[in-house]
């Protein structure tokens, strides 16, 4: 059974124990989609809390954040995401988008 095809709260059970960072991130998503940037914001918050090297997650905050209207701080997440994923063409293109440059590698 892949991991997409377990409910929320199985993946939970799956992967709380080694990767809570994951479950926050998870758990964000439905909210981003559904609109409830300000709770997607707090949930992955939690999950750089808990694991502070997850690119992945400072692009997703960065993303919720513009949607939110913070840009300033949403650049800020996707620098860190560079800083940690240097290669990360999509930080790159949500920077390139709000109009900032790319730092070289």
């Amino acid at each position: 059974m892949l991991l997409d095809e377990l409910r929320p709260c199985d993946q939970d059970q799956l992967i709380v124990g080694r990767h809570p960072d994951l479950v926050h991130a998870n758990h964000a998503r439905m909210p981003a989609q559904q609109g409830q940037l300000d709770e997607a914001v707090q949930q992955f918050k939690e999950a750089l809390r808990l694991n502070p090297a997850y690119a992945q997650a400072y692009i997703n905050l960065g993303r919720a954040l513009v949607r939110l209207g913070r840009k300033d701080e949403a650049v800020q997440d996707f620098e860190e995401a560079l800083r940690l994923k240097p290669n990360s063409d999509e930080a790159k293109q949500q920077l390139r988008e709000l109009g900032m440059p790319v730092p070289p590698l």
